[in-house]
């Protein structure tokens, strides 16, 4: 099934490009949900109590998660080509960055000024 609104390209880097910024996107709008706690999927939940079991980054623990998850579908016959690699080994560190960014945003803006009353000026 091919979607017409989403451009096919022929060229690899192209594709590469455009297959690693729906990565990014993926990644940060897992990082959103998780820091104004929205709350966390099954995988999310395992990856935010690990790395606070673990004292360790969340994608670390996150990309050990995928790659986990990865190699179980391998050993259940499942197919696996360089987009599902791609995905397994950078989904984490995507996640990371964007989560720690919007957090620190968040919490910055969200935080009582001198005067008590709660900042509301949020610049990305």
């Amino acid at each position: 099934m091919e979607w017409e609104w989403i451009p096919h390209f022929a060229s690899f880097p192209v594709s590469l490009t455009q297959f690693m910024l729906g990565v990014a996107l993926t990644g940060c709008g897992i990082g959103m949900y998780l820091s104004i706690g929205w709350g966390a999927g099954p995988r999310d939940g395992f990856t935010l109590a690990f790395a606070a079991l673990f004292r360790a980054r969340f994608g670390v623990i996150r990309t050990i998660i995928e790659l986990s998850v990865l190699g179980a579908g391998v050993w259940l016959g499942g197919p696996v080509f360089i987009g599902t690699i791609l995905f397994s080994v950078t989904i984490g560190y995507f996640c990371d960055i964007f989560y720690f960014i919007l957090e620190k945003k968040l919490m910055t803006a969200f935080t009582p000024d001198s005067a008590g009353s709660k900042k509301m000026d949020v610049e990305l």
